[in-house]
């Protein structure tokens, strides 16, 4: 067999199954295949080993993707937005495009509320609600925590970065 880039027991991030473990590595009709996991489904996919694929985010990777959320320019809200999802949703391995996104749908429905106007529909989505799942089961994996307690770490994480910043 020739020699792979990944190896079973990798965690890799597949642009359209997210966070996935290499499980096995096959052959079929002369080709190699990465037999992946996805941990967001309890299904198991073949796909080959020429597919883009990008090593999971680890602890560090992890906590210099949040740290960076304060600065990024998030994608803006607007008619166009649900096209725009669409075509992040498919591509789970661009992390930052998937974090701008949800950053954005955050910053519009946050100011939308203290203005006293009703969150955007868009962030009820399916694609929305897809995009955070897949990136918090990578920084979940990458942080040792629980998915469904990613959005919490963040938040804890981001008012320490503030606080620092501001000297409270």
């Amino acid at each position: 067999m020739t020699e792979t880039e990944f190896k079973p027991g990798d965690f890799v991030v597949h642009h359209l199954y997210g966070i996935s473990e290499v499980s096995a590595i096959t052959t079929h009709a002369g080709r190699l295949y990465y037999r992946l996991s996805p941990l967001a489904d309890k299904v198991t996919v073949n796909v080959p080993a020429t597919s883009r694929l990008e090593r999971a985010l680890d602890r560090e990777g992890a906590l210099e993707l949040i740290d960076s959320i304060p600065s990024l320019e998030p994608v803006p809200v607007g008619r166009t937005q649900g096209e725009g999802l669409r075509r992040h949703e498919v591509d789970a391995s661009d992390r930052r495009a998937l974090l701008t996104t949800i950053v954005g749908i955050y910053r519009h429905n946050r100011k939308a509320i203290e203005a006293g106007r009703g969150i955007s529909r868009i962030g009820e989505g399916e694609s929305f609600r897809k995009a955070e799942e897949l990136l918090h089961l990578e920084l979940g994996h990458a942080l040792g925590c629980p998915a469904i307690e990613v959005p919490s770490f963040i938040a804890q994480r981001l008012s320490h970065l503030t606080c620092q910043s501001s000297s409270c």
